[in-house]
């Protein structure tokens, strides 16, 4: 039983080192990238940050004052002031080591001071902070120790120091501060305490967990992989020990140890540890990819991300034209963080002359595969290198099943621009309108339809295709079971199809105008659709009487920096020449703070 809860904290702690790269989201959708969103573009509230005068001196009163309670707040408060980047703070650093020097505070109160001090990165208390730790203000450890290494305090290593002493010798039994100074060590200690550091990982009668934390700390900063020690550490079965010979094995070898150093990366790969073929693979990548690329699929089909990741960083290394088919198979990795580096890796080989027929043929072959992983990074391979020849392939994957390719064929069709494909792009949009009208999209993937729809019209918009017109008549229209940014690129893509051309098409002067004033209530018109109406109307010069006192009357019933108000403010100055002064930057408050000054004001203010 103690066998089995003592393996699964080391799984635990193993888990620890690796679960802040493992959790990666897909955050490369295409989203907004809306063209009806800079042309024109919004203009962004300016927002100033006003801080009373008598703030801080109220928090540095309240840190001086007799009450605990009120020390607790302003010292609380200082901190969270730090974390938003008030300027100013630096006149509360003196006042918060006083504070935290003074034994007769609480615990509490002392070391919430600390944790503002960590915040406010006072590297001049350090030396404060650390006569504590060394007073036995254990406590406190956790929360300024990890700063002494970013400040390199001095004393700071030779506290470690003896603290690894005496927990080896059982002078002092807590595994945490043990833990604390391992990470400070390897972080600013000299050769000797990197020596000692490998000393702890190597004894198999210490504690596994805190070997571990300790190999991990001097693994970067080991000159030569310390071969000797983790061929004796092999010769175990146990996941801790082979883990700890893959840290201290992961440096690059001299030249006269490099076939030894491989030896070793190979036995540890084919342990039956994945958290060790992480180490070992990535290692091997730094200064031997060749090595790597002749595992092949015990590397390529391995279920651990980080494993496949170094073997596409060692084609990338050896990239030529003839791997580069196979770094693009990576395209189609379940891991959104490989596929997206693929993507860049081929973007820049696409830079050289030689390469760039590889890559475009990838790019090709990936659209018309049926893997939409591939599908999708590649259509951003193919804009990005302006390859117009895929649009045909493109527009079949209007119809997928997967909402990342779904927007992005949309995106990247318009972003192509190929005028052959505007019939066939706009028979599909056609063929969606009924299913938008009676709001049976599927519920699956129709947001992801909604963003391509709106690609796609803002397409329509910018080559200026007037056979879409009868569509964006239908989506002009009020039907509130149309999302408003679907109706908005209909309006914005409207006036540019009739730019200049006020005459086009007699009846959109009049649709227009009756969108920009429906002022109905249930359900109302939005804002951004009016905004575009006003663009609309201007792009397609619209000068009469009722056009000009509509866009006076909404300038004058909208806030600065509203949707509406700059729409109205475009449009007359686009008909009319009329000039408006940019509005005064919004002061705003970081508040309500825990502890903040009472400022009176009376009532003729």
């Amino acid at each position: 039983m103690l066998h089995t809860l003592k393996s699964q904290w080391i799984f635990a702690t193993i888990g620890i080192l690796f679960v802040c790269q493992t959790a990666v989201g897909q955050i490369d959708v295409i989203t907004d990238d809306w063209p009806m969103f800079s042309d024109p573009p919004f203009v962004d509230e300016q927002r100033v940050q006003e801080v009373s005068a008598q703030l801080i001196p109220t928090w540095i009163k309240a840190l001086e004052a007799d009450e605990q309670e009120l020390k607790l707040v302003a010292a609380k408060t200082i901190g969270k002031a730090a974390e938003l980047g008030v300027a100013g703070l630096d006149v509360t650093i003196t006042p918060l080591i006083a504070l935290v020097t003074d034994p007769d505070n609480r615990a509490l109160v002392r070391h919430t001071a600390a944790m503002s001090l960590v915040q406010l990165n006072a590297k001049q208390a350090g030396e404060s902070l650390l006569e504590l730790v060394k007073s036995g203000d254990f406590d406190l450890s956790a929360i300024v120790e990890p700063a002494f290494a970013e400040w390199d305090t001095a004393g700071a290593v030779e506290v470690w120091r003896t603290r690894i002493v005496e927990f080896q010798s059982k002078k002092q039994k807590s595994s945490s501060l043990f833990r604390l100074a391992i990470a400070g060590l390897g972080k600013i200690g000299n050769d000797a305490d990197r020596q000692s550091l490998v000393a702890i990982a190597k004894d198999t009668e210490q504690n596994a967990v805190l070997r571990i934390a300790a190999a991990r700390s001097v693994a970067g900063t080991l000159v030569q992989p310390d071969l000797e020690i983790a061929e004796k550490l092999t010769a175990t079965n146990r996941v801790a020990d082979y883990l700890i010979a893959a840290l201290l094995a992961s440096s690059p070898p001299s030249d006269e140890n490099r076939d030894r150093s491989l030896a070793m990366i190979t036995k540890l790969v084919n342990s039956k540890h994945s958290t060790v073929h992480v180490v070992a693979y990535e290692a091997l990548a730094k200064w031997n990819p060749a090595a790597v690329l002749g595992f092949g699929q015990q590397v390529t089909n391995h279920f651990h991300f980080r494993v496949r990741g170094a073997y596409a960083n060692s084609l990338n290394q050896l990239i030529t034209a003839d791997n580069v088919l196979e770094l693009a198979t990576f395209l189609n990795d379940p891991h959104p963080q490989i596929r997206m580096q693929v993507r860049e890796w081929l973007l820049t080989a696409s830079k050289t002359e030689e390469l760039l027929p590889s890559v475009i043929s990838a790019m090709q072959s990936a659209i018309v595969s049926d893997h939409w992983r591939m599908q999708e990074q590649a259509m951003h391979i193919a804009v990005a290198l302006d390859q117009k020849q895929v649009a045909v392939d493109i527009i079949e994957l209007l119809k997928s099943q997967r909402n990342e390719v779904i927007a992005t064929s949309g995106w990247a069709l318009r972003r192509l621009a190929v005028p052959d494909t505007l019939p066939q792009i706009l028979e599909y949009c056609e063929g969606l309108k009924v299913a938008f009208e009676g709001e049976k999209l599927p519920y699956d993937t129709m947001f992801s339809i909604n963003e391509q729809v709106a690609h796609l019209f803002q397409m329509f918009g910018q080559m200026k295709y007037a056979k879409s017109m009868p569509l964006m008549y239908r989506f002009i229209r009020k039907n509130q079971l149309i999302r408003f940014r679907v109706r908005s690129s209909a309006v914005w893509a409207a006036g540019l199809i009739y730019e200049g051309d006020l005459h086009g098409d007699p009846k959109l002067e009049k649709v227009l105008l009756e969108r920009l004033n429906d002022d109905a209530p249930m359900p109302p018109e939005d804002d951004l659709v009016k905004r575009m109406a006003c663009i609309s109307l201007a792009r397609m010069e619209s000068k009469g009487t009722e056009t000009i006192s509509s866009l006076w009357k909404y300038h004058g019933r909208t806030k600065p920096f509203g949707a509406l108000r700059g729409g109205t403010e475009y449009a007359l100055e686009r008909l009319i020449a009329e000039k408006f002064p940019t509005p005064a930057a919004k002061i705003y408050s970081t508040g309500p703070w825990l502890l903040e000054p009472y400022e009176f004001k009376s009532d003729s203010e």
